[in-house]
């Protein structure tokens, strides 16, 4: 089972700014801030566990690790009996080549690459993640990765309330600076992975 991070555990990187911020708001603000720097950013990105293809199936299941939505596919490479056995990574899919239903949570290959044996480990699928609304549990790589910036996400955001104990202009204009500038190294590694979200980011 994947080890997790709880948003708990950002608190005291957060309070001391916040005097008085009462802990199921820090909470709510973190489930929200760090599910939009993963919808701006598509920082969240991870290798699902190989699956087994399946003589003449064309649709799979895809199960993420985490409490997490599957925002969208990003790589798919499909494989031989022989190529995994030799250790080869698969035949890179075009992305006009297969289409992700996200009601389903399945990933539908063309009939052009109709499996014609079973291959075990033969699908190897990588995919940008998005945290559930109500999560509170992260993948501890990737917030160990990202936390400067979803910090700033937070705290942008609740220094920016008007009336509160703990508003304070100047912090959430110098938190901000924090947070776009996470999104733009996100989006700076995506180009320069070349493919549009190849790596993989999994405890």
């Amino acid at each position: 089972m994947a080890i997790t991070k709880d948003y708990s555990d950002l608190y005291p990187d957060i309070y001391p700014w916040l005097p008085g911020c009462p802990p199921g708001i820090i909470t709510s603000a973190i489930q929200r801030q760090a599910r939009a720097f993963c919808e701006r950013s598509e920082a969240w990105r991870q290798q699902l566990d190989s699956i087994n293809l399946k003589d003449g199936i064309l649709r799979y299941e895809l199960e993420p690790d985490w409490d997490a939505e599957l925002r969208r596919v990003s790589e798919v490479r499909i494989n031989t009996e022989d190529g995994v056995d030799a250790g080869n990574v698969g035949e890179l899919i075009p992305p006009d080549q297969y289409r992700y239903e996200p009601r389903e949570c399945e990933l539908i290959l063309n009939d052009g690459y109709e499996p014609r044996e079973d291959v075990d480990k033969g699908l190897e699928v990588k995919v940008i993640l998005v945290p559930r609304r109500l999560a509170t549990k992260i993948d501890p790589v990737f917030l160990d990765r990202w936390q400067i910036a979803i910090i700033g996400g937070v705290m942008r955001y609740l220094a920016a309330m008007p009336g509160k104990k703990w508003s304070n202009a100047t912090l959430a204009a110098t938190s901000n600076v924090d947070y776009i500038r996470g999104i733009a190294d996100a989006r700076r590694d995506l180009d320069l992975d070349g493919t549009n979200a190849t790596l993989s980011i999994s405890a």
